[in-house]
């Protein structure tokens, strides 16, 4: 979207998208959308906070409060943050059964991926390229129905259905989970209106002095 020339226009650009923010209606599919307007001067953005230290729900909850907090100011526009979600994710959580029985969930989630997706079982060499066999479920026992029906062997070698040993629920994922210094990160970034430098000041050193620590504690 190009603006009219600022001398023929009684509105800046920040202005305008104040104003396409506030009339952008809600709806629950949509995750994120942004505007932004044009800036002279030094790239970046305007506002740029990297979180890290976390598990990635976490860090999704605190990116989000601190981008609640944030929008407040009709100042600020354009909040995004790099974490996205993808589709939902099965989670699945020992019974005190499966504890008994000494399932552990890493074991059981290693154990249901390989029946989903296949194990290899050998390559070998065929000119520039390598032949491989994988060994899977048949179509029909990875239907919708594969956890209701699914038996697990415990220790002793005795089968045991997976709904005994578990309890499952769906969460939503992540489509990337960046990280730093091999710890999780999320960065979330906004833009500021340049058209009172001072208000701009302010809204910095308040999310500086005030609204980082906040989330930070109720995070912890």
């Amino acid at each position: 979207m190009e603006l009219i020339d600022p001398d023929f226009r009684p509105y800046s650009s920040f202005e305008l998208v104040a104003a396409l923010q506030e009339a952008m209606p809600t709806d629950p599919q949509l995750e994120t959308i942004s505007f932004r307007g044009g800036r002279s001067g030094p790239g970046g953005d305007a506002i740029s906070v990297l979180m890290t230290g976390a598990d990635a729900a976490t860090l999704k909850a605190a990116a989000e409060a601190l981008k609640a907090r944030l929008a407040e100011a009709p100042e600020v526009s354009a909040l995004e943050d790099s974490l996205d979600y993808d589709k939902d994710e099965l989670a699945l959580r020992l019974t005190p059964q499966g504890e008994a029985l000494g399932f552990t969930t890493d074991g059981l989630a290693r154990e249901l991926r390989q029946r989903l997706g296949g194990i290899e079982a050998a390559t070998w060499p065929e000119g520039t390229r390598t032949g491989a066999i994988t060994v899977e479920l048949a179509e029909d026992d990875r239907r919708a129905d594969f956890l209701d029906r699914m038996q697990m062997r415990t220790a002793s070698g005795a089968w045991v259905p997976l709904g005994d040993i578990v309890t499952v629920s769906t969460e939503a994922g992540f489509s990337v989970v960046r990280r730093e210094n091999g710890e999780r990160m999320i960065e979330v970034t906004g833009d500021i209106s340049g058209d009172d430098p001072a208000r701009a000041a302010a809204i910095t050193a308040d999310l500086q002095t005030r609204l980082l620590p906040d989330i930070a504690a109720n995070s912890a």
